[in-house]
């Protein structure tokens, strides 16, 4: 109980998330989440959002929209979820915003690029971060301005599917990732999360929040609900708790834990010794040695370095993105082309560092260990701007 968000100070403990149920994996954690609503609430729906992932049982199928290939040839997949949109801004500006991408993209690409990444061309990691940061300050009201918009839309969309697909009345659950990560790394505007817990609370819909990637620090807190300051009913966790090994959870509240009978929720390999000893090892380290604030200081080195390949490549790469070290850089423009991105990811891997795709965007991500040091984020500047000069060359050679 000791990382988790929003203890009371009080001492009463009322509305803590200080009762849990530990799983193997995320997919079943998710499920025993949504247990835990459909059993508290008497209500059987659960609203997703378009690119979410939230596994691949027979359960979680029907929850993940992020790509058809998780789910075909599966069905009938569990019934009764409604699929709302989430506020994506780079694809959102790019069909109802253009003429200012355009000026966006132009704009940067005006703007003084670094010589090079990292200890390349002279500039040196901090001199590119400088160049990066001074860029994005520029464009910051543009950037609040169309993340306000695109929040707007969204909620209005999320207010006709509550109109046209699921009843308030039926749905026991809102499931969403606060940080959305097979989906793309996509951080939603601020004031979605507030949104959403408004709108449960308004009809009596539980809030669960799916820190399966985003959790355990990876985004510079311990969870990543904690940037907005908004409290979840049910919070799922895995991945990085237990540092590889097989252990997931949820945290919810004690009256809400004990509206389930005993036995309701269970299973052989659950909460096991081995994995549990791993993660209260992992969060003594994380602890001890303040991942959380290397995280922040290696993410913004990171996310500088990259929106210095962005002023550099400004028709390639349409956006860099991310919380702390989870990141993702997604290209777009006129010298994108389909398959960019493992294109990218190969050359990475060919130079001895390994980057995954993700989404059905040319998108990449980047999601080194939360103790990576400063020269290694260098490193990883420099040979993934290799990677991409490469590949943009070779291009330009075949087209």
């Amino acid at each position: 109980t000791k990382v988790m968000p929003f203890r009371s100070t009080d001492g009463a403990g009322q509305g803590d998330l200080d009762t849990f149920f530990f799983w193997n994996s995320g997919a079943e954690a998710v499920e025993a989440a949504v247990k835990l609503a459909r059993h508290a609430t008497k209500r059987q729906g659960v609203l997703v959002f378009q690119g979410g992932y939230h596994g691949r049982t027979i359960g979680t199928m029907a929850l993940t929209t992020s790509k058809a290939i998780y789910r075909a040839g599966y069905g009938p997949l569990m019934p009764g979820v409604a699929v709302a949109p989430f506020p994506y801004l780079a694809q959102w500006r790019r069909w109802f915003n253009p003429a200012k991408s355009s000026a966006k993209s132009s704009a940067k690409s005006s703007a003084k690029s670094p010589a090079g990444v990292g200890g390349a061309g002279g500039g040196g990691g901090a001199a590119a971060a400088e160049s990066a940061e001074a860029a994005q300050e520029a464009f910051a009201s543009e950037e609040n301005e169309a993340g306000a918009a695109c929040l707007a839309w969204t909620l209005e969309q999320l207010r006709l599917v509550l109109a046209q697909q699921a009843s308030s009345s039926d749905l026991a659950a809102v499931l969403v990732e606060p940080v959305q990560g097979e989906g793309g790394y996509v951080v939603p505007p601020r004031g979605f999360l507030a949104a959403l817990r408004s709108l449960c609370d308004e009809h009596g819909i539980l809030l669960i929040a799916d820190e399966v990637q985003s959790g355990f620090g990876r985004t510079g807190k311990f969870f990543a609900v904690e940037h907005e300051g908004v409290r979840p009913d049910i919070l799922v966790f895995a991945k990085g708790v237990a540092s590889g090994f097989p252990l997931s959870g949820i945290a919810s509240t004690k009256a809400l834990m004990d509206t389930q009978p005993p036995g309701s929720q269970g299973g052989t390999y659950a909460g096991n010794a081995v994995a549990c000893a791993a993660a209260s090892a992992t969060i003594d380290v994380m602890l001890d040695e303040d991942l959380l604030g290397n995280t922040v200081a290696r993410g913004a080195e990171l996310m500088g370095g990259l929106r210095g390949v962005q002023a550099r490549h400004p028709h390639a790469v349409l956006e860099v993105r991310g919380l702390g070290l989870m990141v993702g850089i997604e290209f777009g423009g006129p010298q994108a082309f389909p398959g960019i991105a493992s294109a990218v990811s190969k050359r990475c891997l060919e130079r001895g560092m390994l980057l995954l795709t993700t989404s059905v965007f040319e998108t990449l991500r980047f999601i080194p260990p939360l103790n990576v040091s400063a020269e290694e984020i260098e490193l990883a500047l420099e040979i993934f701007q290799a990677a991409l000069d490469d590949v943009l060359k070779e291009s330009t050679l075949l087209s």
